[in-house]
């Protein structure tokens, strides 16, 4: 159990899981916001859950920025290779900005451009072989990356990724240094946003940036620090129900109670939750 160390996190946790916050559970996750942490003097975490996928691929180039520039280091943009449709009447060159614009979303498990930085930490997004690990999920860090040859661009195509898992494993490959093991690009489909019935190919690495990530893919991880995104606007298809999941799979990430006084706690992003609302939160339809 993440926190068998913490028996007032358990205590807290089991409230949650069971709709039973108390107020003081409330002004508790209330003070350990990002915004009082850092006035207190402390640097949050790089990893943080974003529940939005749109939200999360603008935080992940935020830090990935920020990341680079701690090491004196480049951000390099690869692009990924597409088949495009051909029954359309846009331009080759419109249709081309469109399709790149195309985030990761559907079966799109790769980005139109696949930003990197060395040591940057990554997530892969679908398995591509569950024997060594590499699987929906997986986290570790991008290393090196290997052109794809026959592209003379300036920002060419990727062969491969270079990936550190951060899990241990006994693979290796030839001319391939120690450790690390090669994610290469896959074909996926996607479609071209409010042009009903335009699909297109893109053949990209299924890697993804992994400073921020959804609530849905942080299940079964454990953190010792980590950002948590707990405010729930109007978000159209988040009942009641959802939003107590989100909550439960958010808190149980981390290993110990946010005024436990250890190091190593929580940050929220924003943690809102008004009094007013516990009972809401606690009505029976979302208890076990």
């Amino acid at each position: 159990m993440r926190q068998a160390e913490d028996l007032a996190f358990q205590d807290l946790l089991q409230r949650a899981r069971s709709a039973t916050l108390t107020e003081h559970d409330v002004a508790t996750l209330n003070s350990c916001t990002t915004e009082n942490r850092v006035a207190n003097g402390e640097t949050p975490p790089e990893r943080a859950i974003i529940r939005l996928n749109r939200v999360r691929e603008e935080v992940n180039l935020v830090h990935l920025q920020a990341f680079a520039e701690k090491r004196s280091q480049k951000i390099y943009l690869f692009p990924a290779r597409h088949d495009a449709p051909t029954a359309t009447n846009l331009d080759n060159l419109t249709l081309l900005r469109t399709i790149y614009h195309v985030g990761e979303e559907g079966y799109l498990k790769g980005p139109g451009f696949f930003a990197f930085t060395k040591g940057m930490p990554i997530m892969l997004q679908q398995n591509t072989n569950t024997y060594a690990g590499l699987v929906n999920g997986m986290r570790g860090s991008a290393e090196e990356v290997i052109l794809d040859a026959s592209f003379v661009l300036c920002t060419a195509p990727l062969m491969c990724v270079l990936v550190r898992p951060a899990h241990d494993h006994n693979l290796s490959f030839s001319n391939v240094p120690d450790g690390l093991v090669p994610v290469f690009p896959v074909q996926m489909s996607g479609r071209i946003p409010n042009i009903p019935g335009l699909s297109f190919y893109r053949h990209q690495v299924p890697l993804t940036l992994g400073f921020a990530f959804t609530d849905y893919k942080s299940q079964g991880s454990t953190f010792t620090t980590l950002i948590l995104d707990l405010l729930f606007g109007k978000q159209r298809g988040v009942d009641q129900h959802g939003k107590w999941t989100s909550i439960n799979v958010q808190l149980g990430r981390v290993k110990t109670h946010p005024g436990s006084g250890c190091e190593n706690r929580l940050y929220l992003k924003t943690f809102h939750l008004a009094l007013t609302r516990i009972s809401r939160l606690n009505s029976p339809d979302l208890r076990l």
